[in-house]
């Protein structure tokens, strides 16, 4: 999608997503699509939406606005884990953190040991640290 795009996080519900949207008209600014970040998501729940700020029936109507004004809508989905305060939860996200400071200690040695290959070769011209 080419054009002007509008994209920020902090758009708190979507009241504001509207109102920036009739900023934009009311200054003549062009405005070809209209994202909105994570901010819409229940609790950051992929595939979600906070009922009570981006209510469907209001929330529907103002994409369907901006269809039928020639415009796109784009949501961010951001995966992440949910975090809560439970053992088991805990233990989980332990687990991840431990396998992936593993994983990127293996990829740093890699790329030390590439950059010190690279070094080595005295040909400077092509050196790269990835």
């Amino acid at each position: 999608m080419t054009g002007f795009h509008q994209c920020r996080w902090g758009y708190r519900n979507v009241t504001i997503s509207k109102e920036v949207v009739a900023n934009y008209k009311k200054a003549q600014i062009p405005l070809d699509t209209m994202w909105n970040d994570i901010d819409y998501m229940d609790s950051y729940k992929c595939f979600t939406n906070d009922a009570e700020r981006f209510p469907l029936d209001t929330w529907r109507p103002f994409i369907d606005q901006l269809h039928k004004d020639g415009q796109h809508y784009v949501l961010i989905t951001d995966p992440g884990k949910l975090f809560s305060n439970t053992l088991r939860t805990l233990m989980r996200f332990e687990s991840f953190l431990v396998d992936d400071i593993k994983t990127q200690r293996t990829h740093l040695k890699d790329r030390i040991h590439l950059a010190c290959l690279s070094a080595k070769s005295k040909d400077l011209t092509n050196f790269k640290f990835f």
